[in-house]
């Protein structure tokens, strides 16, 4: 029988497989869209068709998480992502497409493999000891740097020298390698196996208003949420437009945008490494906020830099990337620790939806203003404002832990 460890290292090699080739057809797409529009809109109608999907359905597939074999999820989600992309590429290949074609087949991709993270997520608990979650989360999020650093490595690198259509294959690829490596590893399923009602709206309905009581009974873990929706809602917008903020400010092309994802992935998976190497025994809630403070100051950074600083950009992208991994790590050993495993997948879901929403929101306002807007002026005016939200979390996780010690 396999010990905890070896089956967390074939989880994460299988996620490596998946997210490394869907992270360089992810970049190929965004980098081919940015260089041939030119237009911020489309790039916001790229983010929003990815988005706006999972924000309907994520409470759902939440629900369904949790209700079935988290195995077949991660395993169908993989076979259903690279035939979405076989067709795709298929229909680039044709030269049929148009970019309204390419932003529905992005929303079915992104729907279908929406069901993989609260799957995994949810699995940890069930397979780690508690004293250990923190540093397999730091592990997590340091494959999930590694896709994104060999990503818009190979992103531009391909999109060079080879057609879209062939670049795609990479996914599928990818996907398949992902399947056979799982396939040898057995998760455990906390669910009842007697049910049979799990497909029924009403059930449904029911299991998401209990994942949002839960969510709402823990007050930290609701704070530390509500101030997460609040950073994503000004942060992700204006990280969706770095691509061209990238050629506008620093007159850069394709290799200066990967150049920059390459050296946040780095970042990013630094802080990976630095939460899964020891087990620390540190105040989530507090490394959080102070994750905040330090990414707030360097988006009002990004936006007073010159257009002759880019080695500098380059650098604050870099911390930027290594706040990220670390706030991730902390925020999901919080919600890993706290909460019960048997609803962690709803409960991510949820969470996902309510975090995305907002956001969405905001980049539909920065999709059609962009034009008017100075970029520079939207990174720092984000930048505080996320200093200000560091400042009252850290503020109020104090009179919570003072309240709890009374």
């Amino acid at each position: 029988m396999l010990s905890w460890k070896a089956k967390i290292i074939i989880i994460l090699t299988s996620q490596l497989m998946s997210i490394v080739s869907s992270s360089v057809v992810g970049f190929s797409i965004i980098l081919w869209i940015s260089m041939e529009t030119m237009s911020p809109l489309n790039l916001a109608l790229c983010a929003i068709a990815t988005m706006l999907p999972n924000i309907l359905l994520s409470p759902f597939i939440g629900v369904l998480t949790d209700s079935y074999s988290r195995k077949k999820i991660i395993i169908l989600s993989d076979v259903l992502v690279a035939i979405c992309t076989l067709l795709l590429s298929n229909i680039i290949k044709n030269g049929e497409y148009t970019f309204l074609l390419i932003y529905i087949f992005l929303s079915i991709r992104s729907i279908v493999g929406s069901f993989q993270m609260p799957a995994l997520q949810s699995s940890i608990p069930l397979i780690v000891p508690e004293e250990q979650i923190s540093r397999v989360a730091g592990g997590y999020q340091a494959i999930i740097s590694i896709g994104s650093i060999i990503g818009p490595a190979l992103g531009a690198i391909c999109i060079s020298h080879m057609e879209l259509y062939r670049i795609m294959y990479i996914d599928i690829i990818g996907a398949i390698i992902a399947v056979c490596i799982i396939s040898t590893v057995t998760i455990p399923n906390p669910f009842d196996k007697k049910r049979t009602n799990i497909f029924s709206i009403s059930y449904i309905i029911k299991e998401v208003k209990y994942s949002i009581k839960k969510l709402t009974e823990n007050k930290r873990i609701f704070s530390a949420f509500s101030y997460s929706i609040y950073v994503t809602f000004l942060l992700l917008p204006i990280a969706t437009l770095m691509p061209l903020f990238v050629i506008d400010k620093f007159s850069g092309n394709q290799f200066h945008i990967s150049a920059i994802e390459i050296i946040w992935s780095i970042g990013a998976l630094l802080g990976g490494i630095l939460m899964s190497i020891n087990k620390y025994k540190i105040n989530h809630y507090k490394c959080i906020s102070v994750m905040y403070f330090i990414i707030g100051l360097n988006f009002i950074l990004f936006g007073a830099l010159k257009s002759n600083q880019f080695s500098l950009f380059t650098f604050l992208a870099l911390i930027s990337g290594l706040c990220i991994a670390i706030y991730g790590s902390s925020y999901n050993s919080l919600l890993q620790i706290s909460l019960d495993s048997k609803i962690l997948g709803r409960i991510y879901s949820l969470i996902y939806s309510l975090n995305i929403l907002p956001s969405f929101i905001s980049i539909i306002f920065i999709s059609i203003f962009s034009e008017f807007l100075n970029m520079s002026i939207m990174f720092v005016t984000s930048g505080v404002l996320v200093l200000l939200i560091s400042i009252i979390s850290f503020s109020k996780n104090l009179m919570l832990e003072n309240k709890i010690k009374l």
